[in-house]
């Protein structure tokens, strides 16, 4: 390349002009040179190769530089003129190439991230509902985890990595934001954490809700979550006109509104509108009705997060288990979500608290290289 960039000079010395016919034989070193002077990439360029393409044209078996020389169309000169206001074309007479050759300390250095998909609460395969789990060695940057869970599209991407005394840091993002509670991802880290012998259960988990902690028992996972608040009563028609429904009762929290349907037909065939369901806010809405073999059934639509409806939700069953509690008179229940996948979640209300208990498979692993 310097020797290219010494010939240029030269001919721009000589006052000699390219162009023409020679123009479009030389065209393709013109444009990697010219994306060289704006800083955008270095382009090494053999000048055996600028030789013979310029001795093609020019004829003869004469070193390229004086072939350049003979050249006498016009053409060159503004070109040659910003090469050297670049301050590129210095080397006449010899001294140090302009573009020197990158040291291996500079090339990009590829990171492998572990990552895996895990299907939790679920009852079969290719049911119950999809998380990444990303581990780390040490905490990512918020932009970086934020476009990974963007790239991986699942409602839920969580990002674990090591805290103290063996215990875990959690953190969740849906495709368009970081939320503070997920149920079906906390599970799915636990259940690969535990799989891939990283960790032994139970784990403890960091989170913007607090330490959870995940247990094994006879019949999957136990996540010990806090039990959301009982709703308040809210206008039953305002909720109608957004569902187009009928209903039984409306309520909200802080959180989430939660509608109550006449039956599980009506939940499993409702249609959701969901436009009409961002003008709600909150995190979303849950439909509810008493179930026909589970307890209760519902389904969660969060479009003002990026999940128009989620498959099955963890987070959503800490205001189902209070609110059914009350209605049923049980503090331990089973719970079945009517989403196109569909999962199980099992209840159990103690206190402040709900342990939810769920299955939980590994579908695929792999790496993020960066």
């Amino acid at each position: 390349m310097g020797d290219c960039l010494e010939g240029l000079h030269l001919a721009w010395n000589q006052n000699i002009f390219i162009g023409g016919s020679h123009f479009e034989s030389l065209l393709c070193f013109w444009v990697q040179a010219l994306v060289a002077v704006l800083g955008m990439v270095t382009v090494p360029i053999p000048p055996s190769s600028i030789s013979r393409a310029v001795e093609r044209v020019c004829g003869g078996s004469t070193p390229w530089a004086t072939a350049l020389k003979s050249c006498t169309v016009r053409g060159t000169r503004v070109f040659v003129k910003k090469l050297a206001a670049a301050g590129i074309c210095c080397r006449v007479g010899g001294g140090a190439p302009p573009f020197p050759p990158r040291r291996p300390s500079d090339r990009l250095q590829v990171v492998e991230v572990p990552l895996y998909l895990a299907d939790a609460f679920i009852t079969d395969c290719f049911r119950g509902n999809p998380a990444a789990v990303c581990v780390l060695e040490n905490p990512a940057p918020e932009p970086w985890m934020q476009a990974v869970a963007n790239e991986m599209n699942q409602a839920e991407t969580a990002f674990v990595h090591p805290a103290t005394n063996g215990d875990w840091s959690l953190r969740w993002f849906t495709p368009t934001r970081e939320v503070e509670l997920c149920g079906h991802a906390t599970l799915a880290s636990a259940h690969v954490l535990a799989t891939t012998n990283r960790a032994s259960l139970p784990i403890t988990f960091h989170t913007l809700s607090g330490p959870l902690t995940v247990s094994a028992t006879q019949t999957g996972y136990q996540m010990d979550f806090p039990a959301w608040p009982t709703p308040e009563h809210i206008n039953i028609a305002e909720i109608e006109d957004v569902l187009q429904t009928k209903l039984v009762e409306a309520w909200a929290n802080d959180n989430v509104y939660l509608a109550e349907l006449e039956s599980e037909e009506a939940i499993q065939h409702h249609r959701p509108d969901f436009n009409r369901i961002l003008t709600l806010g909150r995190v979303g809405i849950i439909i509810t009705a008493r179930g026909a073999e589970a307890d209760f059934v519902s389904r969660f639509y969060a479009p003002n997060f990026g999940v128009p409806e989620d498959h099955v939700t963890g987070s959503a069953h800490c205001s189902l288990a209070m609110y059914w509690s009350e209605r049923l008179g049980k503090t331990k229940m089973v719970g079945h979500q009517l989403s196109p996948r569909g999962g199980e979640v099992g209840v159990e209300l103690t206190g402040d608290r709900v342990l939810l208990t769920g299955q939980a498979r590994t579908f695929l692993s792999g790496t993020i290289q960066q």
